[in-house]
């Protein structure tokens, strides 16, 4: 079901949180081994929550959407109790005493989280099989990988495991996982989604963002976690949006850019699934032209290097004390990152 059939099933009171918190925790158990999506399970925590959610709901409280609707996020997000690990030997046992913002406002809006996923460790690299806990299997064919960083929530959400779940994204790493699992995955505008309590990559340009099964629900999720963040220094003090109420409406007119360099490196299998959709925005009566985004190799280049200097900042200390316990590829990149001059 997606989140607006539960939503009203429960309002109808013909669904409780216990019962969907109870049938997520069974899937789980029984089919995660298939991906490899989790880390660490809630069940405890999540059947609590379950049943004070459903007291709110006999009562006629209805926190939003996503009032008792379970959810997963990325290992590198900190919740206050629960473990976190960044997908590394070095955080294996490490339990936060804060919550993220975010953790606090899907808790403020009913969500329930269900427990951690898996991420390539410390999400420094795009491939997803290079974490302490193994490698996290693409959902429907275990020898392709599923992209990274945001593995486990690409992953979890692909195999059905859970509706939403909350990646995060510097170079690609939840829109990489999300297109290799079959699911929508958004990186939001910088400093739209609280970044306070999740380990950095790289600080300014690490995003925090939705995955889920449709457009409808990515909006939803986006919903709950937009929002100014003063603890944040890079948090966007902006009028929210509803990102959801123009779902649905007629696209005749409007225009839709494609930049020329997206088309350049496509496998034809890829560029032919491309075209098709561009054929269907201009069915609908859409206009779709080709954009020239001036100097792109210099910003890639750019983009590139600053990921790389901030990276080898943050672990400069785990690298000096730890290296042993880093994965090996982990290792070597931020071993090159180390070369980055502050001039560059």
């Amino acid at each position: 079901m997606n989140i607006d059939e539960v939503s009203l099933l429960m309002e109808q009171r013909k669904l409780s949180p216990t019962e969907l918190v109870k049938s997520t925790l069974e899937k789980i158990s029984n089919e995660n081994s298939n991906t490899n999506s989790f880390i660490t399970v809630c069940g405890e925590k999540a059947l609590k929550t379950a049943k004070d959610l459903e007291k709110e709901l006999l009562e006629g409280k209805i926190r939003s959407k996503l009032h008792g609707v379970p959810i997963a996020l990325k290992d590198l997000i900190f919740t206050k109790g629960i473990r976190t690990t960044m997908g590394s030997k070095l955080y294996k046992d490490f339990v936060p005493d804060t919550n993220a913002t975010i953790v606090e406002k899907l808790e403020n809006a009913g969500a329930i989280i269900v427990g951690k996923v898996n991420t390539h460790e410390f999400a420094y690299g795009p491939t997803g099989d290079r974490s302490y806990f193994g490698s996290c299997l693409n959902p429907y064919n275990s020898s392709k990988i599923t992209g990274g960083s945001s593995s486990g929530s690409a992953a979890s959400v692909g195999a059905g495991l859970v509706n939403l779940s909350v990646g995060t994204d510097t170079g690609g790493s939840i829109r990489i996982p999300s297109s290799a699992c079959g699911t929508i995955g958004m990186k939001p505008t910088f400093g739209l989604v609280s970044k306070k309590d999740i380990h950095a990559l790289s600080y300014t340009q690490d995003h925090v963002g939705p995955i889920t099964r449709t457009v409808k629900e990515n909006a939803l999720l986006l919903n709950v976690l937009a929002g100014y963040d003063p603890n944040d220094p890079y948090s966007l003090n902006i009028e929210i949006q509803n990102y959801s109420s123009l779902i649905g409406i007629d696209v005749k007119g409007m225009v839709i850019g494609i930049p020329s360099f997206c088309l350049q490196r496509l496998e034809g299998e890829v560029h032919q699934m491309f075209s098709k959709c561009i054929e269907v925005c201009e069915h609908l009566g859409a206009k779709v032209t080709e954009v020239n985004i001036d100097d792109i190799e210099e910003i890639s280049h750019a983009q590139s290097i600053t990921i790389q200097f901030e990276a080898s900042s943050i672990h400069a200390h785990t690298l000096r004390k730890h290296q042993k316990s880093i994965d090996s590829e982990v290792y070597e990149r931020l071993k090159a990152s180390r070369l980055v001059k502050a001039y560059e």
